[in-house]
């Protein structure tokens, strides 16, 4: 048996042994490793495939990702075959560069910064999708586009799709290049119907998944751009991505389709809920975060998803809702940031059909159990629909959307005929819900239309005969204004205010909370006041049997009475009182002195929203009109079956 000095011997001896071979093996690999990086370097197909399988140790460390920037950046002004002549290499496809790189950022995510501040030269090229030159290569641009979109998306996310604060440095850096985020947002408009040039290029496999890494990285440009509670964190960054054409300015200069009215588009094709409501989801946030931005585009875009292609009342609640947020504004005042209705907008969502899209939701969900149920801080579709048509209606009197409603008015009494004319199933919660909606959406056709101020005849663009002197009182013949100017007119033809004749003026007699600053806001007015003094009559008309009531309650004769329309409600609601009740006592003084007992005094208060108020209250206006108290009687009244009244001479 050895000795024990013999065994130490021994152990030392192997020891000796194994650490040989362990150098010479490492010295091995060492040799290996540095010949496949040089073979890299040199471009040779089997080594920088090896190396798109099997990782190595570090790609910057080891000289490979440098390397791999440097051919690509070289990707602008040279073409593939004379990058890889000039290494004498025989890989046949820049792809491999791409997939190597993206192996890099996965394995090493220190790389991710010097990749996102070297790839310039290849966003340009890429992003160049009408040229789709890469090395000078239409056939490399189109095998290598996916790998590319491959890269930009995992240099944003990670594997749960979020962007995370390291990350925020990077993010910023790859945006900064040319062209990209454009290209980011129109990745998903790449298909046959919005790009059939690129789509002919690639197979229907590449055309999905780039599609879905545009949307995935889309989503979180815009998510970083907006902060907490709708607040921009990036306000150019919301606007420019808000207002972006889906289809690049270079294929058609002519594309007005901005990113939003395509999300719109692109909502109408899903059907999976859980993708609709993340779409739902970014849309509310770009249209709430920029409402100066909303056109007449996306505007039609969002009624007409309503109209054909809401499937359930989820989808209605949210199409309605949009709706209404789009035609909003907010105030130009600095001292307040109220959100008003827009007459511009209010009017297009009218012609697109918003009074339509209201009504066809209470036929096709108002019998449901959820019609108006509410949940938390969120509307029921009652509400939504409540609220849209309430909208519509406070502005209904102004130019652009009076206009409007009476291009509708055929359209929308049809709908309203025949929604009444339905059978409704024997529950009163749902018959008054379905009943107050279609009350509401006809007190908007009721402030709306032409109508002689005198005899009340509805009348037509040809018929209209205006006053001379005002521009604001319409007749239909020249004895009617003769009639009306020898009752009033007289006195208040062209003038602003009429305040010191109580009772015997008829016009605007208030300005509550309106700036008439400039000449265009002097012209809303002046479009609002012509419009009420229309419909005027018609108001009166409508109500005679509840002013007579209410005056033989309070037992005094009609030249008494102040009749006080409030156009502020929908529906408008009236109120008669004695006129001690309705004036002041200085006021009341002066109106008794003044007054005619062949006349009864009616008083319209109205919003007027003209997107410039500084007050705490929505600004209005009340005007003042006179009529005959004898026309209150039926027999001199003659109803046609339109509805509207025509006065006995």
């Amino acid at each position: 048996m050895p000795s024990k000095r013999e065994r130490g011997k021994q152990r030392k001896a192997a020891k000796d042994i194994a650490i040989a071979n362990r150098d010479s093996v490492a010295a091995v690999t060492n040799d290996a490793a540095s010949e496949t990086i040089l073979q890299i370097q040199r471009g040779n197909t089997i080594a920088t495939r090896h190396a798109i399988d099997y990782a190595p140790p570090s790609y910057a460390e080891s000289g490979i990702l440098p390397s791999i920037l440097g051919f690509l950046k070289r990707c602008e002004t040279e073409s593939f075959a004379v990058v890889i002549g000039s290494v004498r290499g025989d890989l046949n496809t820049p792809v491999y560069w791409i997939k190597l790189l993206i192996c890099a950022i996965e394995h090493e995510p220190s790389c991710r910064m010097q990749v996102a501040q070297n790839i310039g030269p290849m966003v340009r090229s890429m992003c160049a999708d009408t040229t789709r030159l890469f090395f000078k290569s239409t056939k490399h641009w189109k095998e290598s586009i996916l790998e590319f979109v491959h890269l930009i998306a995992r240099m944003v996310l990670k594997t749960d799709g979020r962007l995370y604060p390291e990350q925020k440095s990077v993010f910023d850096t790859l945006l900064q290049h040319e062209g990209l985020v454009e290209s980011i947002i129109q990745w998903s408009f790449w298909g046959k119907e919005y790009r059939p040039d690129i789509a002919g290029l690639l197979s229907s496999q590449h055309s999905a998944k780039i599609f879905y890494w545009g949307e995935k990285v889309s989503s979180i440009i815009i998510a970083n751009a907006v902060g907490i509670m709708g607040s921009p964190r990036d306000k150019k960054m919301v606007e420019f991505i808000f207002s972006l054409p889906i289809v690049s300015k270079d294929y058609d200069p002519t594309c007005m389709v901005s990113y939003v009215a395509g999300l719109i588009q692109l909502l109408k094709k899903i059907d999976d809920k859980r993708t609709r409501d993340k779409y739902d989801t970014e849309l509310r946030v770009l249209v709430q975060t920029t409402l100066d931005l909303v056109d007449k585009g996306v505007i039609k875009e969002m009624i007409d998803f309503g109209l054909n292609n809401t499937t359930d009342l989820s989808s209605a609640k949210f199409a309605v809702n949009m709706a209404y947020v789009m035609v909003l504004q907010k105030t130009n005042s600095s001292i307040d940031k109220k959100i008003l209705a827009n007459d511009t907008r209010v009017a297009f969502a009218v012609r697109a059909g918003l009074v339509e899209m209201c009504l066809s939701f209470v036929e096709r969900f108002g019998q449901s159990r959820l019609f108006s149920l509410s949940r938390g801080d969120e509307n029921s579709l009652f509400q939504e629909i409540q609220r849209t048509i309430e909208t519509v209606y406070l502005i209904s009197l102004h130019k652009k959307t009076a206009k409007a409603i009476a291009s509708k008015r055929v359209v929308i009494e049809k709908e309203l005929l025949r929604l009444r004319g339905r059978d409704i199933p024997n529950h009163s919660d749902y018959d008054y819900k379905d009943k107050k909606l279609l009350y509401l959406a006809k007190s908007i056709l009721d402030l709306s239309g032409t109508y002689c101020c005198r005899c009340n005849k509805s009348l037509s663009k040809t018929e209209v005969l205006q006053c001379n002197g005002c521009s604001g009182m319409v007749y239909c013949s020249k004895s009617c204004q003769k009639e009306d100017w020898l009752n009033g007119h007289s006195l208040t033809c062209n003038k602003k205010l009429a305040i010191d004749q109580p009772g015997r003026f008829q016009g605007l007699y208030s300005l509550r909370g309106v700036q008439v600053k400039d000449e265009r806001a002097a012209s809303k007015l002046k479009e609002l006041k012509n419009n009420i003094s229309m419909i005027q009559l018609k108001l009166f008309l409508d109500k005679r049997y509840e002013i007579q009531s209410r005056a033989h309650s309070l037992g005094i004769p009609l030249y008494d009475c102040v009749v006080v329309f409030d156009l502020q409600k929908c529906p408008p609601s009236v109120e008669t009182k004695k006129y001690t009740s309705a004036y002041d006592a200085s006021t009341s003084k002066h109106f008794e002195e003044t007054r005619s007992k062949d006349n009864i005094t009616c008083i319209y208060h109205s919003p007027h929203f003209n997107g410039e108020s500084g007050t705490q209250f929505v600004p209005n206006i009340s005007m003042q009109r006179l009529f005959p108290h004898e026309w209150l009687s039926g027999n001199r009244v003659i109803r046609h079956t339109d509805g509207s009244y025509t006065i006995k001479k």
